[in-house]
């Protein structure tokens, strides 16, 4: 599904695929948080309503899944997880 992620140069991949894991991030965070809602409602002022017109929440999780895979695949944590995981 994937081959042509093994033609890019290292660094474009994990690029690439921290742009996905960003993705996949933001995702089930949204999810999670729709369905997290009704059991933590709050009430706040009406001011606080549009505090994410900027859509900050999104962006911090994008940020937060490509910093994360970006720095788990370049400090090699990433590699050793697979190799131990391919031995079980």
């Amino acid at each position: 599904m994937f081959d042509y992620l093994k033609k890019l140069d290292p660094l474009h991949r994990i690029f690439f695929e921290a742009f996905f894991v960003g993705l996949v991030i933001v995702a089930v965070g949204l999810i999670s948080s729709k369905l997290l809602r009704p059991y933590f409602k709050v009430d706040l002022p009406e001011i606080c309503r549009s505090w994410n017109k900027k859509h900050i929440m999104e962006i911090s999780l994008f940020t937060t899944g490509f910093l994360s895979y970006v720095l788990l695949e370049m400090s090699g944590i990433n590699k050793e997880y697979a190799l131990y995981k391919s031995q079980y």
